[in-house]
C-alpha cells in the first residue's frame, strides 16, 4: 500500500518538504559526537535496585541525567496510568514546546524558499501562511497521537528510554516505539495511536491545503511524514540527555573561554594557586 502511495504522480511534489526537512535532522543526529560516545554497556551498578517491600511500584533510578517525561523515562520504570487530563497536558506541553516551534519555523522557511505552495505567495505574509499551515499539521498529528486515540485506545502516550548500548542499538528501540507501546495497564502493543492517529491527522490537515493536495497520494505521503517526524521525535527524547549535556558543555567552554580573554590573570589564579 506504501508503494501505491509513493508511485502517484505528485508524489515527489507532496513528500519533498519532508524529505529536505528531516534529513538535516537525521544528519544532524547521526553525526554528533556526544551521542555515538555513548557506548557502554551498563554494569551492575548502573542498574535500578529491585522494588522494595514497602510495596513501591517505582525502583530507585540509577545515577545519571536527570528524567523527565518531557524528555523520556527509564525503559524499566513502571508508572500509574495517564488520566486523559494528563495525556491532554503532556500533548500540549510538547505541542508547544521550544523544539515544536523551531521545527515548524524552520520548515516553513524551508518550503517558502521552494515555492512549495505559489498560493501562498512570498514575503512576510507568505512565511505567516506556511508558518501556521505547518504548525497546524504538527499540532492536528500531536493531539491525534497524544492524546485522541491514546484516551480512547487507553495507551501510554510516555516515552520509556533505554539509556544504555550502543548508539544503533538505542536508536533501532528507539523507532522500534512507533509500532510497539504500553497500554495503559503496562502491556505491550501495537502503537495503534501512532499509526492510525498519523493517518487521521493526514488527512485533517489537507483540508488546510489547496484542493489539488488532497487526494489519496498526497494524504498517503503526508501521512508518511508525519510518521517521519514523530521518528525524529522519539530519537530526540531518547538522546536528550547527552544532548543536554553537549549543549551544557558548549556552553561552559564558550564562558571559559571569555573569561580567559577579559582577564587572563584570573585564569592563571585559578591554575597556578
Amino acid at each position: 500500500m506504501l508503494l501505491s502511495l509513493l508511485s502517484g504522480p505528485d508524489s515527489f511534489r507532496a513528500y519533498r518538504r519532508p524529505v529536505s526537512f528531516y534529513a538535516l535532522l537525521i544528519a544532524a543526529v547521526s553525526f554528533c559526537p556526544a551521542l555515538k560516545a555513548q557506548q557502554a554497556v551498563p554494569t551492575d551498578k548502573d542498574l535500578p535496585d529491585a522494588p522494595s517491600a514497602s510495596g513501591s511500584s517505582v525502583p530507585a533510578a540509577p545515577a545519571g541525567p536527570r528524567q523527565s517525561a518531557a524528555n523520556g523515562l527509564p525503559s524499566w520504570i513502571v508508572l500509574k496510568p495517564q488520566t486523559p487530563a494528563q495525556k491532554f497536558g503532556a500533548a500540549t506541553q510538547s505541542n508547544f514546546s521550544i523544539p515544536s516551534l523551531v521545527f515548524a519555523a524552520a520548515g516553513a522557511g524551508i518550503t517558502q524558499a521552494q515555492d512549495f505552495y505559489p498560493e501562498f505567495h512570498q514575503g512576510a505574509a507568505g512565511y505567516g501562511r506556511y508558518l501556521w499551515h505547518g504548525f497546524a499539521d504538527q499540532t492536528v498529528n500531536g493531539y491525534m497521537t497524544e492524546f485522541v486515540l491514546p484516551v480512547a485506545l487507553h495507551q501510554d502516550t510516555r516515552y520509556y528510554r533505554l539509556g544504555y548500548g550502543t548508539f544503533w542499538k538505542r536508536s533501532a528501540y528507539s523507532l522500534s516505539r512507533l509500532a510497539v507501546t504500553r497500554s495503559d495497564q503496562g502491556r505491550q502493543e501495537f502503537n495503534t495511536s501512532e499509526i492510525l492517529g498519523s493517518g487521521m491527522a493526514a488527512s485533517i490537515s489537507s483540508t488546510f491545503y489547496p484542493e489539488r493536495e488532497r487526494t489519496f497520494s498526497i494524504v498517503g505521503q503526508r501521512w508518511a511524514g508525519n510518521v517521519a517526524g514523530d521518528a525524529l521525535g522519539l530519537l530526540f527524547k531518547e538522546f536528550s540527555p547527552e544532548i543536554g549535556s553537549a549543549l551544557g558543555n558548549v556552553v561552559h567552554l564558550r564562558r571559559h573561554s571569555k573569561a580567559i580573554t577579559d582577564d587572563p590573570m584570573a585564569s592563571q589564579s585559578q591554575t597556578h594557586p
